[in-house]
């Protein structure tokens, strides 16, 4: 049932949060103002310097928030509903597989990439288009495309969001910043 009284947002919700939003708080705040568009059924993870993180999951036109557990560090998605897994694609294997990993070891940059190179998707009609790395100390995302876990594209937002606030146009300053990764 759409809100009459709430704004409509458009479907790239990811790139309108970012771009109003600091905090997961924030992001949370923001994104229970509007109507998200009808028929979204979709979910994104948010996450910021102070370690906060959530996934918000959009199904049947109601908004599902799924916060990172206090003890962890980490917080994983898949291409699964975490709140009605009758839904499709539970269990996740690539997601249990992950959580083991992650909650054996500590956490680190490398053991990330190692995590999204074992769990990576590899079938007839396609495979994994892109999996990211957020590191929330240093502001950075690392981007790997179509599996390639040894080249990436290694974003600094806070570089990006000042030439943002500066007015600059980004398209022209972030093509050609493939890196190779060193994890």
């Amino acid at each position: 049932m759409v809100n009459t009284i709430k704004e409509n947002l458009i479907y790239d919700l990811g790139k309108v949060v970012l771009s109003k939003c600091k905090t997961v708080k924030e992001a949370v705040d923001f994104l229970k103002d509007y109507n998200i568009p009808s028929g979204f059924n979709d979910y994104l993870l948010f996450a910021d310097v102070s370690g906060d993180s959530i996934v918000i999951e959009w199904i049947d036109d109601k908004m599902k928030i799924i916060v990172k557990e206090e003890d962890k560090n980490y917080q994983i998605a898949t291409n699964y509903w975490l709140t009605n897994t009758e839904l499709g694609g539970y269990p996740c294997e690539r997601y249990i597989k992950v959580e083991n990993l992650l909650s054996q070891n500590e956490p680190t940059q490398k053991l990330c990439v190692q995590a999204l190179e074992e769990n990576k998707q590899d079938w007839e009609e396609g495979d994994t288009l892109y999996s990211n790395v957020y590191n929330l100390t240093d502001r950075t995302v690392n981007v790997y495309l179509r599996g390639n876990m040894t080249d990436c594209y290694v974003l600094n937002s806070k570089k990006i969001f000042d030439m943002m606030e500066k007015g600059e146009e980004l398209s022209e300053k972030l093509d050609g910043q493939k890196l190779k990764s060193d994890h």
